[in-house]
């Protein structure tokens, strides 16, 4: 009887085996690798939500934050990104210099705005802020913010709440930068601005220059060589 080669049964030697088994733990192993990668991706594209946090409440409250009022506040801020996880780049403790701003004025951002209603005289709060709504807004007092696309975290302590002032103490720190007068920042006068009243967060290996590269490249939108007064992101309420 004829036997149809097709039909002769297939040997599965040892070699054979071990080929497949060598391409099995291959593939698992690099599907395994890209998984984790995704996933590290996805964490920073999908922020928490806004959020507040009461890190401690006094006993007793007679006066709290809100609209038409001026509050003084100490805070320490810090960014979250895919390099940096709460990296600090600014503290008024640091700088030796409060926050004082008038709620319900714009003169900060949303996420301040909405997260320091109703706190007491010595309360204190973190705020955590994903990039969007939140951020939208002049950026308050202090170091500038080193981007758009990260994550910030605030903690923030009440120190006095007093009546609106009749002119707001916050300095238009662009027209203290712009000595020229131009309506253009140069990277050397900004460094000066730096030198005379302090840049908070700074690192112990980060000297000012390096720290006011950055901000200056990251303000820099069309790379000019120029910050103007509509790409400047600090304080500049003031009439010029």
């Amino acid at each position: 009887m004829n036997v149809c080669p097709s039909s002769r049964p297939v040997q599965v030697t040892a070699p054979f085996i071990m080929r497949f088994l060598v391409l099995f733990v291959v593939v698992v192993f690099f599907s395994t690798v890209f998984a984790e990668n995704d996933e590290e991706e996805d964490e920073y594209e999908d922020w928490p939500d806004f959020h507040v946090e009461i890190l401690h409440k006094p006993e007793g409250c007679e006066e709290v934050s809100k609209n038409e009022k001026s509050l003084t506040f100490d805070y320490i801020a810090r960014l979250h990104d895919d390099i940096n996880q709460g990296l600090e780049f600014d503290s008024s403790i640091k700088q030796g210099k409060k926050m004082v701003f008038t709620m319900g004025e714009h003169m900060v951002m949303k996420g301040w705005e909405e997260g320091l209603k109703d706190m007491c005289i010595g309360e204190k709060r973190k705020l955590f802020i994903p990039p969007g709504e939140m951020q939208e807004g002049d950026k308050g007092t202090g170091a500038l913010i080193p981007g758009n696309d990260v994550a910030l975290e605030y903690e923030f302590e009440l120190l006095d709440v007093g009546d609106k002032p009749l002119s707001h103490p916050r300095s238009n720190i662009f027209k203290v930068m712009d000595t020229n007068g131009d309506m253009q920042l140069t990277k050397d006068e900004m460094l000066r601005y730096f030198v005379e009243y302090g840049l908070g967060g700074l690192k112990d290996d980060e000297t000012m220059d390096d720290a006011v590269d950055m901000i200056f490249r990251d303000q820099d939108g069309d790379k000019n060589g120029h910050v103007s007064y509509e790409e400047f992101v600090g304080p500049k309420h003031d009439e010029l």
